[in-house]
């Protein structure tokens, strides 16, 4: 695993910013006033999108165009920064705190954000406390992973009024009296670093394979200011050749990282989410989130077959992958808007960061760092699906 180059796209947040959630507004959305919330942490390909975008303008020829219509749109991706599931892929988001002689990361839980190392180790507790391999206990390991935070959410949103006026008089336009909620990552990073002003990001990390995202980096003259996260919100692009995520899970792993699994129990936590291939589901997931419960068979089958894919497992055996269960909440994800083809791009079923998957395995022939640089579900190449994996 040693034999690719790593790198870390960063976003260095100048002012609040808002990655777009549910409801977004958009040319549809009607009413007497309407609302703009953000997500947690923007979509992986948000933020790779700006620097394809960066270098679409700085290349002759342009991007290479491989998608036929909207519901191919991440084929651009593929072919551009050569992803796939056996080539380049991204891990993240994260929030990258510099504070010169020391950097903290934070990733999204299921209300708000909280450091990494402190995240594993109360991941660890919940093994102390016997819950996870007992299905009576589900109710109290829901509330351990909603109160798993540093930050709350609510405490870092900042309300903006917006209006559009009449041309000829001073009136304002009927239903266009809109209530955007920013998320301000500066007071997440002070709430966490108390009494400092430090830089804060928000980047990914992308893991080099076969030389093309090098070739991406080296045409980016970075720092590059750009507009991002909707509402003409500025930050500035900037590139380092590390990945500072994976560098805290080998840390935290305590020599593990690169050992095969073998039989043991492990946990995995998502932080970004998890696009599940499943054929229907309820309609309640097209209103809010909802908690998982083992009744979701369909959920479940598909992430079992993901990790047994994972452990790379054979298929001649039916207890590689035992006593699985499934702790969060599923929602429908929205993965932004297509400007080549003018069209949003689909929806998804998804697992929500902040969710946790545990489960005992059998002759797991995959090491922790192959289960984290390759991660779950649909376009895990493109950075949904990033799992923090344990072993307990």
């Amino acid at each position: 695993m040693n034999s690719h180059k790593l790198y870390s796209v960063l976003l260095e947040l100048v002012e609040p910013v808002i990655p777009r959630g549910a409801g977004e507004v958009d040319p549809g959305v009607r009413g007497p006033h309407t609302h703009g919330a953000p997500l947690l942490m923007p979509n992986p390909t948000s933020i790779t999108g700006i620097l394809l975008t960066i270098y679409h303008s700085s290349v002759k020829g342009g991007l290479v165009s491989r998608a036929r219509d909207v519901s191919e749109w991440y084929k651009d991706f593929e072919a551009n920064l050569g992803l796939g599931d056996e080539g380049n892929s991204v891990r993240g988001p994260f929030i990258y705190i510099d504070l010169g002689d020391r950097k903290v990361l934070l990733t999204a839980t299921l209300n708000g954000w909280s450091v990494v190392d402190e995240l594993i180790n109360k991941l660890y507790k919940l093994k102390n406390g016997g819950y996870l391999n007992k299905p009576e206990k589900f109710g109290e390991v829901m509330r351990y992973l909603n109160e798993l935070i540093d930050v709350k959410y609510l405490d870092a949103l900042e309300d903006r009024v917006t209006i559009a006026l009449e041309e000829n008089v001073k009136r304002i336009k009927p239903h266009y009296f809109t209530i955007f909620k920013f998320i301000d990552y500066a007071k997440v990073a002070r709430s966490v670093v108390r009494g400092q002003y430090p830089t804060v990001f928000i980047g990914v990390e992308l893991w080099d394979k076969n030389g093309k995202i090098s070739e991406v980096v080296k045409i980016i003259k970075e720092p590059i200011p750009v507009r991002t996260f909707g509402r003409g919100r500025i930050s500035v692009l900037r590139i380092l050749n590390e990945a500072p995520l994976r560098s805290v899970l080998e840390r935290v792993s305590k020599g593990k990282f690169s050992e095969v699994i073998g039989n043991a129990e492990i946990i995995l936590y998502n932080i970004s989410p998890i696009l599940l291939d499943v054929e229907t589901v309820s309609e309640d997931m097209y209103h809010e989130a909802i908690m998982v419960i083992p009744a979701f068979k369909q959920i479940h089958d598909y992430v079992r077959k993901e990790l047994e894919d994972l452990c790379k497992c054979d298929k001649s055996s039916r207890d590689c992958v035992r006593e699985l269960r499934i702790y969060g909440k599923v929602s429908i994800i929205g993965s932004g808007y297509s400007l080549r083809f003018r069209k949003r791009k689909p929806l998804y079923n998804g697992l929500l960061p902040g969710s946790l998957i545990y489960a005992k395995v059998r002759k797991c022939s995959a090491t922790l760092e192959e289960v984290y640089s390759k991660g779950m579900g649909l376009l895990r190449h493109l950075g949904f699906g990033t799992i923090v994996p344990l072993i307990l």
